[in-house]
């Protein structure tokens, strides 16, 4: 038996929605029995539970009522919950044989690759020297003066130019994000899209799309059933030279994942990635030994990040050529 829980990238997923104010959520539970659905349904407490079996191509509607405490709030016994498993309405049904059809199209997956967005943008800045709008300059090198290519860097650190960037890139979204994946899945993905719009409810399929800038670096983003809109993976940024980019200094180093290393090559993708890193993990108050300083100059180099109780301790050191 394999149970997933929904979500995106890495990791065990569940996906909820606030279309009630009871829990709503959404799972991939393959060949999960009737007790282990009322387990998993019991632990998050009154709500309606809908488990997606791929397998047995069969979607289940558990539906928790009472007034007794979810076991995975850690607060004491599931007492006075009761659990039972409803009939499918017309448009549930429906929209999981679209989602199943969409399931088989898309190699029995239910993460959707879309197409990856070549983003043509530049940023512009205010009195402060604060970039303050995205620009699309593609063809209209008057609208570029004064301005500088969009990064994966510039998405991470300015969150409205980032939500800006996005909406300039994925202009009917909208209208759903068939538009934006590939031939072979697109008209399975709009007729799931549809089924969605109507049923209200979380599924556990995730669509997502790379967005590529000048430089070679990217951010993904994942479409939002219920926004009808697109959003930014948090995580997900990489730099020209394949470096995560962290959101923040816990994303750097924590208690769980003790140190990160980011390596730049002695190449112009490499000096301006890395000038650029330096300056971020500054600005989200790492710790440097002996000092952030400048790079080195004409050789690679590395920033090793380690966790300490009192926070993150970076350092730089040369590469050998």
């Amino acid at each position: 038996m394999r149970l997933v829980l929904v979500g995106l990238i890495v990791g065990v997923y569940m996906v909820s929605t606030s279309f009630s104010a009871k829990a709503v959520e959404s799972f991939e539970c393959n060949d999960c029995n009737l007790g282990k659905r009322q387990s998993i349904a019991r632990e998050g407490g009154a709500g309606d539970y809908y488990f997606w079996d791929f397998t047995g191509r069969r979607m289940h509607h558990m539906k928790v009522t009472g007034t007794g405490v979810p076991i995975r709030s850690s607060l004491g016994p599931a007492a006075g919950l009761s659990v039972k498993e409803v009939l499918l309405s017309g448009e549930e049904q429906a929209m999981f044989n679209d989602g199943l059809q969409l399931h088989d199209a898309n190699g029995g997956s239910i993460v959707v690759d879309g197409i990856p967005q070549a983003l043509d943008l530049a940023l512009t800045f205010g009195d402060t020297g604060s970039p303050v709008a995205v620009l699309n300059v593609k063809g209209d090198s008057a609208s570029a003066k004064n301005s500088y290519p969009m990064n994966a860097m510039d998405a991470v650190t300015t969150p409205t130019l980032r939500e800006q960037a996005i909406h300039n890139t994925f202009t009917n979204a909208n209208l759903g994000p068939a538009g934006y994946t590939y031939e072979a899945v697109r008209v399975f993905l709009s007729a799931f899209t549809q089924a969605v719009n109507v049923t209200k409810l979380p599924t556990p399929f995730i669509v997502k799309n790379q967005l590529q800038f000048p430089d070679g670096s990217y951010i993904i983003v994942s479409y939002s059933f219920a926004d009808r809109a697109y959003k930014y993976v948090p995580g997900s940024a990489r730099d020209a030279v394949g470096n995560v980019i962290p959101d923040a200094q816990k994303d750097v180093a924590n208690d769980e994942k003790g140190q990160q290393n980011y390596d730049f090559p002695a190449t112009p993708a490499g000096v301006a990635s890395g000038g650029d890193m330096i300056h971020h993990l500054d600005q989200l108050g790492v710790r440097w030994v002996g000092g952030a300083g400048g790079p080195p100059v004409y050789v690679g180099y590395r920033v090793a990040c380690s966790y300490t109780p009192s926070g993150v301790l970076c350092q730089i050191f040369s590469l050998s050529p």
